[in-house]
């Protein structure tokens, strides 16, 4: 859990998430990874699917209208590739 964030908080969050998106997406596009590529995929899904776990200090999720839609297709796309 999380004290309770600010609205600016969260916003960068939501930002970091996004731009591990667009790492996921590259790696996802390759035909082949090595293993140092595999590594970076794997802690980017695992930092998008950390993310959307956030809590504030009473236990209510951090988040409000936040679109997830291309996180969740990076997870299960990164996961995907990840076998």
């Amino acid at each position: 859990m999380h004290p309770d964030m600010s609205t600016e908080d969260i916003e960068v969050m939501y930002i970091s998430g996004k731009d591990n998106v667009s790492v996921v997406d590259t790696f996802v596009a390759k035909s082949s990874l090595t293993d140092v590529e595999k590594d970076r995929l794997s802690q980017s899904v695992r930092h998008l699917e950390g993310i959307k776990k956030y809590k504030n200090g009473d236990g209510s999720s951090v988040w409000t209208s936040e679109d997830f839609t291309d996180i969740n297709n990076a997870i299960t796309a990164g996961n995907a590739k990840l076998g």
